[in-house]
């Protein structure tokens, strides 16, 4: 099959933990993890535009830097409906 597939996403379920090494004080400790999680939630905003508009290609055209992208199209083409 040639023609691609919209990939259709309608929530997204994050889950994960930070650690962060005690920075002056408390109040400074909490501050930074903060930073950190408003800097991850950011970037997992920017992508969504990406993932909104992602389409499947059967035989997408591959550059040589692109590594070895074959054997993890096939492992992940289950996935697919």
């Amino acid at each position: 099959m040639s023609e691609p597939r919209l990939l259709l996403m309608r929530s997204i379920a994050t889950s994960g933990s930070t650690s962060v090494r005690k920075i002056g004080g408390a109040e400074v400790t909490r501050a930074v993890g903060k930073a950190l999680v408003n800097e991850v939630k950011r970037q997992v905003e920017q992508d969504i535009p990406i993932w909104e508009n992602k389409i499947h290609l059967w035989q997408p055209l591959l550059c040589e830097g692109d590594g070895p992208i074959a054997p993890y199209r096939r492992w992940a083409d289950h996935f697919h409906a």
